[in-house]
């Protein structure tokens, strides 16, 4: 999980665990439908007096009370069909004969321990006898809610009570929690009610925020630039050119993200994806519909009737047992027409998003103008490697080459050449600010109005040091150092303060870029699409070598922002070796987990005597399922760090494997979490008497498909799967996430920023402009409900409607929200190539494979269908799942080699100058080792810069005079971001 899923998980899988343990209670509730809600009031208090209790219910008739009309003493077997049954006056409480299950006798309310003595307390909402109602209790007492015997970890009072052992911890958590939560909220009380001083550094802020997100650029047709000799020409194939119109504006929230790759075509496919898996959901529901209503409506509620007295529940048992045998031929039917369905249409959608993905790749972008070159020789970096290669390839190619963006072996010292790279972006930024609002980087109108508020500004922050601490903190964690206040960002240097200090860092960052070496491959970019062909195709010819090395030449489909510049050194030998790393990581986290979380979890429930209704309290369940919802989390992360550390050179193949990890962790957790729920279910059940058809106990069944198949365990399983599956996972997460990734950053960053007179510039642009990155590890959320959706068809066919219908309700949200966050509330980002989309459509077949085992499993010895004894049934139903996975896969990839796309059909002779006139993104603005390279090494009179997302508007033509200078200064948003020759490369320099 990506931290924006961890976290949203994190908020809602509390509430999810309390349901599941709800849903592992008998649907029996406290008051049956023939009793009004005036009856609870005559419910007598602990100390019980039978003789008065039974004179309180002599003034009840018959008349009033729909069902059946039960006889006093006389043992009654529940109806099939699920109708309610009263007792007369006389023995007004209905007790359940211990001797036979489902068989029920009319009693007063003395006479509730003569047939059972585990219910030998009569409960007046309902009118049934029923057990003790004591936490921990074992064994309860003869009269009243007390008990007699308590339970492991429980100890008994004198009040007939049971006392939990390990009490005083909780309540020191509860308490400890509690403090918590108060001093949260007094410190943003105090943040709220701080004194609004620092209005401009909340508008900087604003301002960087808006660039950081998803931009449109669009631009005038470019001309020849009057005035500009040919080398100045040759200068602009690095990036946008000043002399063309060009204005970037965010992209409208009508935006078709299902047409327009506004975040590249990568995205667009997830968005298909999502559309493709509701439409999937909603023809399946409408298919359900449509043969349940032709066959038998009882299919649409089977198993999901609510019962709320014993003879109820044994009601609706034998109906739901009957009624489940006798349409089963329409369950398995349905179900192989829905795995037939589910496998072609999932093949048909990975098919269309070939197709879409092949449309796409008419437009020109910047990988159709580069090859990647592995295998060459390693160079230090005291070497004008960018210079030798350039004239390697263009002697061995005949084609003319832009330039080559080498992959440096810098990973160990990525933290070193970042800060470099972000220290000369702000001395771009303050020449900028000098040019456009003079030395002091401020406007002339700006600087009054900051010495008017100097008194206001006296204030920093809060007038208590605790909550300040809590603000350092926060801010520690966003990148922005601790400093006295300013109105601005001190001045880095000027050009005639330099002296020492600058010549100091020119000799540190060289010597950093002395001590890389080459990692062996780079990115050679030609001139047009034709000439790049045209060299690939000369180079298997000649198939030239230097320094003792025959460098392979192949074509990428990686856009240069996908590229992680510092993991090319990574050898696929150490590349398996860390992911086998990562996996052992993983299992043993998962081993972990369940002896820390999940074992204790299973003893502590199985410690409870549900026969005698002893249940944990609402309170211990909450607590406890935090705790188990916390070392779930650490399963999240670590998918996410191992997916970062393995080595990916490209963005989109990591993502993949973090889907794959994310989904796996997932499926592992729904096993676990199910698991450990119908145990206890079974457990409680058993304990309770409860039986199948027939009036055959659970506790008497033989084996486990007997077991699973009984209708109350199908019952309880299918209703703990709802519960998991809608709302925890279908919706509460992805209600909780925008709150928690969107608006509650944003509320916070903008209350500090306020208070702070200190946090100007690019302090406040780091605090404001912190955004939740997006990420295709949605991919992962979609696959984990898929497969719940798929998991219900085990169960009875009442949760098949309810499921489908709140897929599709729940992903439209989903799609909503994700559609708005693309394009407003994240930062920059872009996905080039199909890479998670393929490995989606590849984790699609466990779905499907799921749905294949169901019908092995479920057709079992159904008339016209094969018949096996049970203990060979679940291995046949696991080869169907292996069997069709592989059968999947192997469909799958003929149709992905069978619609690969070849190279670029439309070459419409769009030169690298033309594309990289429209996107800030270049092979060498990207290439952060390239950028210092050409302002320490090559000393470039105008060097190339690195792009970084927000600070488009540094990339503007050089100011020369004071009239341009003037019209800039009174308009900041012409500076859009119009690249420059800061761009420029060191292979066009005279």
């Amino acid at each position: 999980m990506s931290r924006p899923r961890a976290i949203s998980i994190l908020m809602a899988r509390p509430l999810l665990s309390a349901l599941c343990l709800y849903a592992a209670l008998p649907e029996v509730s406290a008051l049956g439908p023939s009793q009004s809600r005036s009856d609870a009031a005559l419910r007598p208090s602990e100390d019980l007096d039978f003789e008065d209790l039974d004179e309180q219910k002599t003034n009840l008739t018959e008349s009033g009370h729909p069902g059946k009309a039960l006889t006093c003493h006389h043992m009654t077997p529940a109806v099939l069909t699920p109708g309610d049954a009263f007792c007369p006056s006389a023995c007004p409480f209905m007790a359940e004969d211990d001797e036979k299950a489902c068989s029920f006798r009319c009693v007063m309310g003395s006479e509730c321990h003569l047939y059972n003595f585990f219910t030998s307390i009569p409960e007046f909402d309902g009118m049934y006898c029923r057990s003790c109602l004591v936490q921990g209790c074992e064994q309860c007492a003869e009269v009243g809610d007390f008990c007699a015997k308590c339970g492991i970890g429980y100890t008994l009072t004198k009040a007939g009570k049971c006392k939990g052992q390990l009490r005083m911890p909780w309540v020191v958590g509860s308490i400890v929690m509690v403090g918590l939560i108060l001093f949260v909220l007094a410190w943003y009380v105090d943040l709220w009610c701080r004194p609004v001083s620092n209005r401009e550094g909340v508008q900087e802020g604003l301002d960087f925020r808006k660039r950081l997100k998803l931009q449109r650029y669009t631009r005038e047709a470019q001309g020849p630039v009057e005035g500009e000799d040919e080398q100045m020409t040759r200068v602009r194939v690095h990036g946008p050119v000043p002399a063309a119109i060009s204005h970037n504006e965010l992209w409208p929230l009508t935006t078709n993200t299902l047409r327009t790759p506004a975040a590249g075509p990568g995205t667009l496919l997830f968005f298909n994806f999502q559309v493709a898996v509701m439409a999937w959901a909603l023809l399946l529901a409408f298919c359900w519909l449509t043969m349940a209503l032709r066959t038998d409506p009882d299919l649409l509620v089977l198993g999901t009737r609510v019962v709320e007295t014993p003879w109820q529940f044994c009601s609706v048992i034998a109906w739901g047992a009957d009624t489940q045998g006798r349409l089963m031929w329409a369950k398995v039917n349905f179900t192989i027409l829905a795995y037939l369905g589910t496998f072609l249409l999932s093949l048909l959608h990975a098919g269309r998003q070939q197709k879409l993905l092949a449309d796409l790749d008419h437009t020109t972008t910047m990988s159709h103008f580069a090859a990647l070159c592995s295998n060459l020789p390693v160079e230090s970096g005291k070497e004008l490697s960018e210079e030798k290669l350039r004239e390697f390839f263009e002697s061995n190619t005949g084609q003319e080459v832009v330039g080559v963006s080498v992959c440096w072996d810098f990973e160990d010292r990525a933290e070193a050449v970042a800060k470099a790279v972000e220290e000369d972006i702000a001395r771009v930024e303050q020449r900028f600010k000098e040019m456009t609002h003079g030395v002091s980087g401020v406007p002339v109108m700006q600087q009054s109005l900051d010495a008017g508020q100097s008194q206001e500004r006296r204030q920093s922050g809060s007038k208590w040091s605790c909550f300040n601490s809590v603000d350092k903190v926060l801010l520690d964690a966003l990148g922005v150092e601790d400093g006295a206040a300013a109105t601005t960002d001190a001045p880095i240097v000027t050009d005639a303060e330099r002296g020492g200090e600058q010549n100091d860092r020119h000799q540190r960052v060289q010597a950093l870029l002395h001590g890389l070496q080459t990692s062996g491959s780079a990115f050679v970019v030609f001139r047009t699409e034709a000439a790049r062909n045209q060299a690939l195709q000369h180079w298997e010819r000649l198939k030239p070598s230097i320094n003792g090395c025959f460098p392979k030449l192949e074509l990428s489909e990686a856009q240069p922002e996908t590229v992680w510049w510092d993991k090319f050194t990574v050898e696929r030998k150490r590349y398996v070796v860390r992911i086998l790393i990562g996996i052992a990581v993983i299992l043993g986290a998962l081993l972990l987990w369940a002896c820390i979380f999940y074992l204790p979890y299973a003893v502590y429930v199985s410690s409870f005597s549900y026969a005698v209704g002893s249940d944990p309290n609402w309170i211990v369940q909450q607590l406890f399922s935090l705790v188990v919802t916390a070392g779930n989390q650490i399963m999240y992360f670590l998918c996410q760090a191992i997916s970062e550390r393995v080595g990916h050179r490209f963005r989109g193949s990591r993502e993949a494997l973090y889907v794959i990890l994310y989904v796996s962790a997932c499926f592992i957790n729904v096993l676990l979490d199910l698991s450990i729920s119908g145990y206890v279910s079974y457990k409680m059940m058993v304990a309770q008497g409860a039986h199948g058809s027939g009036n055959q106990r659970l506790q008497d069944l033989g084996t486990f498909k007997e077991i699973f198949e009984s209708f109350p365990m199908q019952k309880t399983f299918g209703q703990e799967l709802w519960l998991y599956a809608f709302p925890a996972c279908f919706l509460y997460p992805f209600l909780v996430e925008p709150l928690l990734l969107v608006c509650l950053p944003y509320h916070l960053a903008t209350l500090i920023t306020r208070s702070r007179p200190e946090l100007r510039g690019s302090k406040a642009e780091k605090v404001l402009g912190s955004m939740a990155p997006m990420d295709l590890s949605r991919y992962g959320d979609v696959l984990l409900n898929c497969f719940l959706a798929s998991a219900i068809f085990f169960f009875p066919g009442g949760f098949f409607l309810r499921t489908f219908l709140a897929l599709v309700g729940c992903h439209l949200w989903i799609f909503i929200y994700d559609h708005y966050r693309v394009l407003r509330a994240v930062p920059e980002f872009y996905y080039s190539d199909d890479v998670v989309d393929k490995t989606a459509n590849q984790i699609m077949a466990i779905p499907c494979a799921v749905i294949a085992g169901c019908v092995v499993f479920k057709s079992n010895c159904q008339p016209g269908y094969h018949c096996v004894a049970d203990e060979r049934l679940f291995p046949l139903s696991f080869l169907a799942v292996f069997a069709h996975i592989l059968l999947h896969w192997t469909v799958l990839a003929w149709i992905q080699r069978k619609r690969h796309r070849d190279d670029h059909k439309r070459d419409d002779g769009t030169t690298y100058e033309t594309a990289a006139a429209n996107c800030p993104h270049t092979w060498f603005s990207s290439n952060p080792v390239y950028c210092l390279r050409s302002r320490y090494i090559y000393k470039d009179e105008v060097p190339v810069n690195f792009y970084m997302s927000g600070k488009e508007h540094l990339l503007v033509p050089q100011v020369t005079s004071s009239k341009e200078s003037e019209k800039f200064a009174g308009d900041s948003s012409g500076f859009t971001w119009s690249m420059s020759r800061l761009l420029t490369p060191k292979s066009y320099k005279a």
